[in-house]
């Protein structure tokens, strides 16, 4: 059954608060992903309900902005907190794990440790000043692994932040202290083969299983992809997002702004030119066939037109042995040029005939007889 991103759950009769946090830490496309500020105002509810709030994780991790907010507050937070591991907890969703006053997890489940990671634009001052960055991250991550488990922050990134994934079965996060309890419970969800997937790769795993979007998706994707992008220096490009039939004004500010930046690889054209360009490409396509259609027709006549001369040259031949053969034969010669064979007696067979024509009929008899 498909999970919502994000979920609470008031459950009186139970006397304790839920919070359930399903797929990636931090806003997704949609606006109902699993956002501090949404997280923070609904624990303050709870705790104003309830002495305990269990709060179940399922997630691949995802922003360190997000769940570092997440963290605290549940860390700070005066009731009995208890957090489990209902499939996995990787990266972030791990570090929001680590934060329960009491940490559970399900038999067969995974949890997961690593580096901060993220991009760079810019020049290489830029880029070398968020490598400053990460490594500052990677420093209070540890810090607080290093509170739950009683190993020094060195030992942290040793072990655990060495630059590569580090996966924790339930009973190794037992042993490492990363979890108090594991429970009789089976994970929920859990991907197949999980540790040899990336983030990525297990982000849209479960993607692919949380609730439908509301029916304003594309407004949401649009408003999201504008406020990511609005402290950068391409806002001319910005505005063209979720624009339809842009004017020429528009699209020569938006390719200004592209040169600006040095980026001469990609132009902004519209919608009607692509389309256009498609119309042609299909164009071409079928013309294209057709010149193959025709080349393999040519081919063929070829061909036959090949066969068909062997064939002649064979039978002239045949007719020239013949007629060698028809000259050959006695007292006959070969004439072919009234285009029929004839058979010219010659001089003798001629006299020859005479004095047969001449002789009586029984001596005729007799001579051919004897």
């Amino acid at each position: 059954m498909k999970k919502p991103f994000y979920s609470i759950v008031n459950n009186k009769s139970d006397q304790k608060g839920r919070i359930d946090i399903y797929g990636v830490i931090g806003p997704d496309w949609w606006g109902e992903g699993n956002e501090a500020k949404k997280f923070i105002r609904d624990l303050s509810i709870l705790e104003n309900q309830f002495e305990r709030i269990d709060i179940h994780i399922n997630s691949p991790g995802g922003s360190i902005w997000d769940g570092l907010p997440i963290f605290n507050a549940i860390r700070a937070s005066k009731k009995d907190i208890h957090t489990y591991v209902d499939g996995i907890a990787l990266s972030m969703g791990a570090m929001i794990a680590l934060a329960g006053h009491t940490v559970h997890a399900a038999k067969g489940s995974i949890m997961m440790l690593h580096n901060a990671s993220g991009a760079a634009w810019g020049n290489s001052k830029q880029m070398r000043s968020t490598a400053d960055m990460l490594d500052t991250h990677d420093k209070v991550l540890s810090e607080l692994i290093a509170d739950r488990t009683g190993k020094t922050p060195e030992d942290v990134l040793s072990l655990w932040m060495n630059y590569e994934d580090t996966f924790f079965s339930s009973q190794e996060a037992l042993e490492a202290k990363l979890i108090d309890v594991i429970e009789d419970y089976n994970a929920d969800e859990m991907p197949e083969n999980v540790q040899n997937m990336s983030i990525h790769q297990v982000a849209a795993f479960y993607d692919q299983r949380q609730e439908e979007p509301n029916p304003h998706l594309l407004n949401k994707i649009f408003s999201h992809v504008k406020n990511q992008f609005s402290n950068m220096k391409f806002n001319n490009v910005v505005a063209l997002v979720g624009v339809q039939n842009a004017t020429q004004e528009q699209l020569d500010q938006a390719n200004a702004d592209l040169t600006a930046e040095g980026i001469t690889n990609y132009t902004i054209v519209p919608e009607s030119l692509i389309n256009e360009s498609a119309n042609v490409t299909a164009e071409r396509n079928q013309l294209t066939t057709q010149l193959e259609a025709a080349n393999t027709a040519r081919t063929t006549a070829e061909s036959n037109l090949a066969t068909a001369n062997t064939s002649l040259a064979t039978a002239n031949a045949r007719i020239t042995e013949l007629e060698a053969k028809v000259a050959a034969a006695p007292g006959a010669t070969h004439k072919p040029a009234t285009g029929k064979d004839e058979v010219i007696q010659s001089t003798e067979d001629a006299e020859f005939q005479a004095l047969m024509d001449a002789l009586p009929h029984n001596q005729k008899a007799d001579r051919m007889l004897g």
